[in-house]
């Protein structure tokens, strides 16, 4: 594996070569747009790359997709909406795009739906990591905290982590509060010997209620680039509102 600095180089790199090499290939315009959105985070210049990529191949459905997630980080939802629905028109059996389409739902508060999407994906493909990302959000805003949870579970356990969905799914007197706090914790231990995704253990924090961790882990995100926007936008801005200083400077 390679650093995010490295392979966002090699990102540019490739997408300014192509488009050298032919000004009209909708593929390339695209490919530099999702680098300068999650990158460089350059969101004015994103758009334009998602824009010049959709008019060069209207019926190209990946473009749409991702500048349907754009939109939603934008706050613009009518128009993510309607370039998410147009990628699924696109291109219905798309595993990808109909996770994607469940988080715009979980960003417009539409989280009843946003389980039906996120269920509907996971039928596909039953590890799929963003379809349960959006699922436990969506649970933990209806307040259905064991729901939350376990789907939290079990996105661990899709992604091989054993250690922390087992202090999740461990049968005892605790609290669901006092689970997501130790997994947590082990997430945070983790993370002074290797990769942890800083963001993820923001998420937990949140879930659990201690938003002074929750907010110092997501500066964290911020600091080394590796924030997860839609977890912010979704769970814990909301939360944490005027209850401590964040920062707020990766939304242009």
């Amino acid at each position: 594996m390679v650093s995010s600095e490295v392979a966002g180089a090699k990102m540019k790199e490739a997408a300014e070569s192509a488009i050298a090499l032919d000004d009209l290939s909708a593929e390339s315009y695209y490919v530099f747009a999702v680098y300068k959105a999650w990158t460089e985070w350059d969101w004015p210049g994103a758009e334009i790359e998602f824009r010049r990529s959709i008019e060069l191949n209207p019926n190209y459905p990946d473009p749409r997709a991702f500048y349907s997630h754009y939109l939603m980080i934008m706050q613009r939802p009518d128009e993510a909406t309607e370039q998410i629905e147009r990628a699924l028109e696109l291109d219905p059996f798309n595993v990808l795009f109909r996770a994607l389409y469940a988080v715009v739902l979980t960003f417009q508060e539409r989280y009843e739906d946003g389980v039906v999407a996120a269920r509907h994906t996971l039928r596909i493909v039953p590890n799929h990591w963003l379809a349960f990302q959006s699922l436990r959000i969506n649970y933990f805003k209806q307040g259905q905290m064991e729901n939350c949870i376990s789907a939290t579970v079990s996105m661990y356990r899709g992604l091989g982590d054993v250690e922390v969905a087992d202090l999740l799914s461990e049968n005892s007197t605790d609290s669901g509060e006092d689970r997501l706090l130790r997994a947590a914790g082990v997430l945070e231990d983790r993370a002074r010997k290797t990769f942890v995704s800083a963001s993820q253990i923001a998420l937990l924090y949140d879930f659990a209620g201690d938003y002074a961790k929750a907010i110092e882990w997501l500066n964290k995100a911020i600091e080394i680039g590796t924030l997860i926007i839609p977890i912010c936008s979704c769970s814990i801005l909301e939360s944490c509102n005027n209850k401590l200083n964040f920062k707020t400077y990766y939304i242009a």
